[in-house]
């Protein structure tokens, strides 16, 4: 039997509070077309000509961000449809068929953020290849995605070049954290943390930054 979409997002809500690190917010709201009339004039246009259900996703998305914000602000769309925020402070969007999640926080402490989810189960042979990498075993390829996603969404905020899958790396530790390296020289270590909440993989990454030296560290505080 499926779970209603709110009991749904409760269950993420408090997983996505305990995964982020202290001083990023979170939010998780059930897709509903109620939100579609929250929407601003530019992310209305960037909406035009999509399906009913993907505007229900998009202003589900930008709502769930608005609130983890706690203002009312557009959030156009960016390169690589990237949510385009205001410069004092970062976060990320994702969403699957039933519930929309979003980090934010200030762009002070915080140089980027990057959250994702994704229904676990089998992923197909010929797609799971083209997400995990030789050197990452056997794990399993659902997650893999979802670890990369969150991690190429902070990388992107950073300014990094679009990547394919197998140019990131992902190693998982004990607790549910893990570390996302691009392989790219000189990128840094993506740090995060993820786990499995009503059998769907959720992950989110922060990368901090480190005031006064003129360069960003990688990690949770």
């Amino acid at each position: 039997m499926t779970r209603p979409a709110a009991a749904v997002a409760a269950s993420l809500a408090d997983a996505l509070a305990s995964l982020a690190p202290t001083g990023v917010r979170c939010e998780v709201l059930p897709i509903d077309a109620v939100h579609r009339a929250s929407l601003f004039a530019d992310e209305r246009a960037a909406m035009a000509a999509a399906r009913p259900r993907r505007r229900d996703e998009f202003a589900t998305g930008r709502a769930a961000l608005r609130a983890a914000l706690g203002r009312p602000v557009a959030v156009p769309v960016g390169d690589g449809g990237r949510p385009v925020l205001p410069p004092d402070v970062t976060g990320s969007i994702a969403h699957d068929d039933a519930v929309a999640v979003a980090v934010a926080g200030s762009s002070a402490r915080w140089a980027a953020l990057g959250v994702d989810l994704e229904r676990a189960g089998p992923m197909p042979a010929d797609e799971a290849a083209l997400v995990r990498r030789t050197d990452e075993g056997d794990l399993d390829a659902r997650m893999v995605f979802v670890l990369k996603e969150a991690a190429y969404k902070a990388w992107s905020a950073l300014g990094g070049r679009l990547l394919d899958f197998t140019e990131m790396r992902v190693e998982v530790a004990g607790e549910g954290s893990f570390v996302a390296t691009p392989i790219v020289s000189g990128a840094p270590n993506l740090r995060g943390r993820y786990g499995l909440v009503d059998e769907r993989w959720l992950a989110v990454v922060a990368f901090t930054r480190r005031t006064g030296v003129g360069c960003f560290g990688a990690g949770l505080a």
